[in-house]
């Protein structure tokens, strides 16, 4: 996820770049959503993964 994150957001096509990336990950540790939102992924959700959070995040990341 990480290193396909850096690909993506290096895409010099802009519609790919951009395309809205969430982590799905266990690593909840403050560290861990900080280095994910700093390499350009939009949002976390936590693992397990609870289908309303999992949706709510998909709207709020369409959204933007």
């Amino acid at each position: 996820g990480v290193e396909a994150s850096k690909i993506i957001r290096n895409d010099s096509d802009k519609a790919i770049a951009n395309i809205p990336i969430i982590a799905l990950t266990a690593n909840v540790m403050k560290d861990d959503i900080t280095r994910y939102l700093s390499i350009g992924m939009n949002a976390h959700v936590a693992k397990p993964i609870k289908a309303q959070k999992l949706r709510e995040t998909i709207i709020l990341c369409l959204s933007k």
